[in-house]
C-alpha cells in the first residue's frame, strides 16, 4: 500500500479500497470461495453466486417497464434497456 492505494504486485491493477486488492488477488490465485450448492459453479464473489443461484431458481427480480422480459441481474436490465428500448422512457 502506498498514498491510500494498494497495487498488485503480478499486473498494474490499483485501488483505493483493500477489499476489492483481496477480491482482485483471486484472480492471479484461482481462488473461488463461493461455491453453488447446486451444480460445481464457483465465483470469486459472493454477489456473482446469489446471480448464478437465480438461474437454478428462476428468480428474475428485475423487469423491464417496456415489455415482458425479466432478468437475473439489474445490469442484464440495463444493457436490454440501452439496445431494445434507448430511445424509450419509462
Amino acid at each position: 500500500m502506498h498514498g491510500g492505494r494498494h497495487y498488485c504486485l503480478q499486473c498494474t491493477y490499483v485501488t483505493k479500497e483493500s477489499t476489492n486488492m483481496k477480491i482482485h488477488l483471486r484472480k492471479h490465485t484461482g481462488e473461488r470461495p463461493a461455491q453453488c450448492h447446486l451444480c460445481p459453479a464457483a465465483f470469486t464473489q459472493y454477489s456473482n453466486l446469489k446471480r448464478h443461484i437465480r438461474t437454478h431458481t428462476g428468480e428474475r427480480p428485475f423487469s423491464c417497464v417496456h415489455c415482458r422480459a425479466s432478468f437475473t441481474s439489474k445490469t442484464s436490465l440495463n444493457y436490454h434497456l440501452s439496445h431494445r428500448h434507448a430511445r424509450k422512457k419509462p
